[in-house]
């Protein structure tokens, strides 16, 4: 089981396979192609590097634009006009690189 990072953190189980499936502690189930992975990884890291990134995840404040950069906003980006897969889980590119090889 991981978890993620900060004081209120959430657990979440994850799964690679030919596609990356991610269950969070309440059961909600996101699956995400590798292509789709590729690219909210290559958008994170375009706006922070090697930093850690928020979730920001707020469905509310996406639904009206108004959320900060982070792993919400990334994956909102692949789809913009739907904001429920938004509500996932943080990862870290240092950490994800770090395990990780391309």
């Amino acid at each position: 089981m991981s978890k993620t990072h900060g004081g209120r953190y959430k657990k979440f189980e994850w799964q690679l396979g030919d596609k990356i499936c991610i269950k969070n502690e309440n059961h909600r189930e996101h699956t995400y192609s590798l292509s789709e992975t590729y690219k909210i990884i290559q958008w994170l890291n375009g706006n922070f590097g090697k930093d850690w990134f928020p979730l920001a995840n707020n469905v509310e404040l996406m639904g009206r634009g108004e959320e900060k950069d982070g792993l919400g906003m990334a994956i909102l980006n692949l789809s913009p006009h739907d904001i429920t897969p938004c509500s996932g889980f943080i990862l870290s590119w240092r950490s994800f690189r770090r395990n990780w090889c391309f």
